[in-house]
């Protein structure tokens, strides 16, 4: 009995023994390659691999464990096909410089060889259909490589920084190449883009400084963020008319590219040409209706822009510091620009404004040196601070006939600047809008202006050393032109500037002058309209008085009509 008792007790801590063995996952065993019946969560060590089974015929290379400096992956190992190379399985593998892949692997895992930073000579059979993310990022060393002709995507990341990257032949079945795929492989002179190609994700070639031709593929359809960011050296280029979107900053600091024919998109995303220096020339299609901002921002040899009859929308620094940029046509289209859209533009010596926009935005033309006049369009209500700041020619401004505001600095150092009309529409005008403009030595202001900021006229400032600031100085003899008892006659006063009286203030719409605006002076308007005479036979309203005329041209367009009557009416009902 005790000896039975003995042997089972042997038999159980053997049995014991044997299980601790078989079961043991890769983090905590390794099994010897002679051991046969293992499951596919298990791995199994060679002299050089470490691998876990698949299924009864294949299985998948989970870490190299050798030191050689030129590893040959063997097509099986223990009668197993070798099919997959694992996640990490060669990763900051730094010694290997030469890797063979056989004809039975298809699969290479995610950060397969990661960090290899000696290798410089792979070989990718065309049994190949998947390439993990990151699989060769950071492979510093390698220089060449050709992907087999049944991969139809390139993950993320897969070359990342891949430094010494020259040549790159891609397959003939590609569909995507993912974000950053190529990023910083500096080495990489060209690249050839099959036409099955239909998305170039996210910065996929960005600061790829030695980028200089890239033949594209007749199906591209979308371009991602900073796609060739800083591709510093690409000059042969173009893009399919298949293209239907680009995205941000997508050809920032491309300075070589010399011309460039956008393709039928619905906008020119956020910096997308930003620094590109070499475009002297560009058409925006059509099709485009928004130009963000930063589109053209410092393509300092852009000399010919033609926009989009469909345009709505110019962003804010859109075309600044386009240094070389002759003239502008803003099409009726564009509703909005913003600001700073063409600061800078120190050669601009045309522009058309569209004649909807209804805002001067602040620096819109700011430092536009070479401007020399410039019609602001009926459509508009506000010129806004520093809109035309520091424009040295400027000789003449015409503002529109609905302009109500003008902004504190608008046109201050406008040193040329002569000749300006102030249309009877604006009521406001700010802190220093004309200040420093040296050659205008006199300013007629409508009677509607019921407010002057400071320095708004006749100034110009000194830098003062000792109080590290800017004196305002008065220019000698300038002449503020107006209507008594109006806030031109204030400012004069007390600025010390002498006032010349254009006559007594009419009061707006008072068509009968008897002193009130009610009523009677709509009735009076549509008899002077429909042809009514005094006893004399003169007009009811005498046109040549050019003060009266002004008081009751309500919408400003030159003539009476019936169309000042409605207006009268409306202006009386929102001040009564």
């Amino acid at each position: 009995m005790r000896k039975t008792k003995k042997f089972a007790a042997i038999l159980l801590s053997a049995l014991i023994l044997s299980c601790s063995f078989s079961i043991l996952p890769v983090s905590a065993a390794t099994i010897e390659s002679n051991n046969q019946a293992v499951s596919s969560d298990q791995v199994i060590k060679t002299k050089d691999f470490m691998y876990s089974v698949i299924d009864n015929q294949n299985i998948k290379i989970e870490k190299y464990i050798g030191n050689d400096k030129t590893v040959v992956i063997p097509d099986t190992i223990e009668y197993k096909s070798v099919k997959s190379i694992g996640k990490d399985a060669f990763s900051n593998c730094s010694n290997i410089e030469k890797i063979t892949i056989p004809d039975s692997v298809n699969e290479i895992g995610d950060y397969a060889f990661y960090g290899c930073s000696s290798l410089n000579d792979i070989s990718i059979p065309n049994s190949i259909y998947s390439i993990g993310k990151s699989a060769f990022q950071n492979c510093i060393g390698l220089v060449s490589v050709s992907l087999s002709d049944n991969i139809t995507n390139i993950n993320e990341y897969t070359f990342y920084k891949c430094f010494k990257l020259q040549n790159v032949k891609l397959s003939s079945k590609l569909e995507n190449i993912g974000n950053y795929a190529f990023y910083s492989c500096e080495s990489l002179k060209s690249v050839s883009i099959p036409n099955s190609v239909k998305i170039l994700g996210n910065g996929v070639f960005s600061n790829c400084t030695s980028l200089n031709t890239v033949t594209t593929g007749s199906n591209i359809k979308s371009i991602g963020d900073e796609a060739f960011f800083e591709c510093k050296s690409l000059e042969n280029f173009s893009l399919p008319s298949s293209v239907k979107s680009i995205g941000k900053v997508a050809f920032y600091n491309c300075s070589s590219i010399k011309s460039f024919t956008i393709p039928q998109i619905d906008r020119i995303s956020e910096g997308m040409f930003h620094g590109c220096s070499g475009i002297t020339t560009i058409t925006v299609p059509n099709s485009v209706k928004n130009i963000d901002m930063c589109a053209f921002y410092d393509c300092s040899n852009l000399k010919i822009a033609k926009l989009s009859n469909n345009l709505k929308s110019i962003g804010e620094d859109a075309f600044r510091g386009c240094s070389n940029l002759d003239s502008i046509v803003i099409p009726d289209s564009v509703i909005t620009i913003d600001s700073c859209a063409f600061y800078e533009c120190s050669n601009l010596k045309s522009v058309k404004l569209s004649n909807n926009l209804t805002n001067i935005d602040e620096f819109l033309f700011s430092g536009c040196s070479f401007l020399k006049d410039i019609t602001i369009p009926n459509s508009v209500k506000n010129i806004s601070d520093y809109a035309f700041q520091s424009c040295e020619n400027l000789n003449t401004i015409v503002i529109g006939n609905n302009v109500e505001t003008i902004g504190n600095y608008s046109f201050a150092l406008c040193e040329n600047l002569k000749n300006v009309k102030i249309s009877n529409s604006v009521k406001s005008i700010g802190t220093a809008a004309f200040r420093d403009c040296d050659n205008l030595d006199s300013i007629t202001i409508s009677k509607n202006v019921s407010n002057i900021g400071e320095y708004a006229f006749g100034y110009y400032s000194l830098y003062n050393e000792e109080n590290d600031n800017f004196d305002n100085i008065k220019y000698n003899n300038y002449k503020i032109y107006g209507y008594k008892n109006t806030a031109a006659e204030t400012y004069a006063k007390e600025n010390g500037f002498e006032f010349i009286s254009l006559g007594e203030q009419i009061l707006t719409g008072d068509a009968n002058q008897d002193g009130t605006v009610n009523i009677k002076d709509v009735t009076y308007l549509q008899m002077n309209i429909a042809g009514n005479k005094n006893t004399d036979g003169s007009p009811l309203i005498d046109e040549t008085n050019k003060q009266l005329f002004d008081s009751i041209d309500m919408n400003n367009d030159g003539k009476l009509t019936v169309n000042d009557v409605t207006a009268l009416q409306t202006y009386l009902a929102q001040n009564n």
